[in-house]
């Protein structure tokens, strides 16, 4: 699924747009809602992949890199571009695409942020799940890990030994295979609508009173 939007209405700040005397500024109010928010969100991201992401390849942070902050007709927009955000903040239940007849769920460490097909040690099988079920999984296969040497020549050609290594016995859950999985909603993904829109309304009135200082001193209040 694809990325999703915030919106605070400028109304929010509507005791402060009295204080204002342009529509140019009082347009600005928005953008610098959105900017204040839009920081906020990236900050909370980031704590939340430093809590959630031991494994895999750090989720959230990426989300937080594709967050962007504007003004849209007197709201504060904050858009996070990355697919998967909207999924877990509104849950819901997903299913393979087109021709496929599983999803893949990660059994182990080395499994989560990867792909089935980045591994080339797997076979589909059936094992014990963790509530004791009979369950379709990509099973590894037992393999032998194999090293090689590169040695260049006193006549400048390249030797190169293979040596077998450790004898992997396989056997090892790297993928549990499901039909759909549901999940559940998780609003603490964002901050709250609340928090998000006291982050604007303080942005917004340290801009007032920005401009209010300098008009005082005779500057502009553009």
């Amino acid at each position: 699924m694809s990325g999703t939007g915030i919106i605070i209405n400028r109304d929010d700040a509507s005791p402060l747009l009295a204080r204002v005397k342009d529509a140019a500024t009082a347009a600005g109010l928005s953008l610098v809602m959105a900017r204040a928010i839009g920081i906020q969100v990236k900050d909370h991201l980031i704590a939340l992949n430093a809590q959630r992401h031991k494994f895999g390849r750090n989720y959230y942070a990426r989300a937080a890199r594709s967050v962007s902050s504007r003004s849209a007709g007197g709201f504060a927009l904050v858009s996070i571009n990355h697919v998967g955000i909207r999924q877990r903040l509104n849950g819901g239940t997903i299913r393979p695409k087109a021709g496929k007849r599983f999803l893949t769920i990660p059994a182990t460490p080395e499994a989560y942020g990867m792909r089935a097909r980045e591994f080339s040690d797997l076979k589909v099988g059936r094992a014990i799940n963790p509530r004791g079920r009979i369950q379709w999984a990509l099973i590894r296969k037992a393999s032998t890990a194999i090293s090689f040497t590169r040695r260049k020549q006193k006549d400048g050609s390249v030797k190169i030994k293979v040596r077998p290594g450790e004898l992997r016995a396989g056997g090892e859950v790297i993928f549990w295979l499901v039909s759909r999985v549901t999940q559940r909603k998780d609003p603490s993904v964002l901050p709250t609508t609340q928090q998000m829109a006291a982050v604007g309304v303080a942005a917004a009135e340290n801009r007032v009173t920005r401009l209010a200082a300098r008009a005082s001193q005779g500057g502009s209040a553009s």
